[in-house]
């Protein structure tokens, strides 16, 4: 599916019915790396799993984007799906983005999962890996 958040175009995975579980990528992946979760969970849960800006299907624009960006474009996305508090996974810069989501928007979140993550900041080097471009 396809919605704008925050003015970019980007795709993500809705389905199933029950508490919501929104899923979040990694660096340099998409949402297609939770599909074996989508599919373990749909039965009972929702599971939504966005395309992060610049990933997967989702629109590219130039220029860094800050893990607070990626957690605004998380809470447009929550409140135009009416989800009410989420349960938010994270793995690895998906962790990054789910911290900076629980910090700006903790009514939004009724769990948090940390996935092959850290709490710190990165070097500068990892940092400015992220910020090099990358095929899809």
């Amino acid at each position: 599916m396809k919605t704008t958040l925050n003015g970019v175009e980007q795709n993500y995975i809705d389905a199933g019915q029950g508490v919501p579980l929104v899923f979040v990528h990694g660096f340099p992946l998409s949402s297609a790396a939770w599909q074996k979760q989508i599919d373990a969970f749909q039965s009972t849960h929702r599971v939504v799993a966005l395309d992060l800006r610049g990933f997967g299907g989702s629109e590219a624009r130039p220029g860094a984007v800050a893990m607070a960006q990626y957690a605004s474009d998380l809470r447009e996305l929550i409140t135009q799906l009416g989800l009410g508090p989420v349960v938010l996974v994270g793995h690895s810069m998906g962790g990054y983005i789910a911290l900076a989501f629980a910090r700006e928007f903790p009514a939004l979140l009724r769990g948090l999962v940390l996935v092959g993550t850290k709490a710190g900041n990165d070097t500068v080097e990892v940092a400015a890996g992220r910020r090099t471009p990358q095929n899809k």
